[in-house]
């Protein structure tokens, strides 16, 4: 493994997601349990905007026809596009994937692949993410999320007490402290 300090802030001190992003590269971070359930892959190397795992496919993932179940290549998918937008994330910002579109360009086999995911763009309030997923320096699926920026909890129930507006979707609970990757938190 070879973790990254990533884009220190302005007083130089990594973010609370690089910390984290650190501490998953060295195997020390508590998976979740989504995490354990589905065999999510760890990661491999960051930096800025980039995150690489690491995925050692095994039949327990395999379809009837022996090659890897596309369901979990999208969780996959999420997963590593999500901690790429979290190298970047500030402090006092969460994220929820709001559109995740995969394109499966041939079968994966057993054995190593490789899943690196880029922030192409970091707006206010979207990130979008490519990711691509190589076995022997061959593409054999693409995806590209849409990532949504919100503040945390904390600065909304600031937002609250003050009066400041704080924009949450209509008809959405606690949208903004919703974490599909299971890495939220300090």
């Amino acid at each position: 493994m070879t973790p990254s300090s990533g884009t220190p802030k302005a007083d130089n001190t990594p973010s609370r997601w690089q910390r984290r992003l650190d501490a998953i590269a060295r195997g020390e971070q508590v998976r979740p349990p989504f995490a354990e359930t589905l065999h999510m892959p760890g990661i491999h190397e960051w930096g800025p905007g980039f995150v690489v795992s690491h995925v050692e496919i095994t039949p327990s993932v395999f379809n009837s026809g022996g090659s890897v179940f596309g369901g979990y290549l999208a969780c996959v998918a999420d997963q590593v596009a999500s901690q790429a937008v979290y190298s970047v994330l500030d402090d006092d910002h969460s994220l929820r994937t709001v559109s995740l579109q995969t394109e499966y360009l041939r079968p994966v086999p057993a054995g190593l692949l490789v899943v690196t995911a880029r922030v192409r763009t970091k707006q206010r309030t979207l990130a979008r993410v490519q990711v691509e997923m190589t076995v022997d320096d061959e593409i054999h699926c693409e995806a590209r999320a849409l990532v949504m920026l919100r503040p945390t909890a904390h600065d909304l129930e600031a937002n609250h007490a003050t009066g400041a507006a704080a924009s949450t979707p209509a008809g959405s609970r606690n949208s903004a402290v919703s974490d599909p990757t299971g890495c939220a938190g300090a």
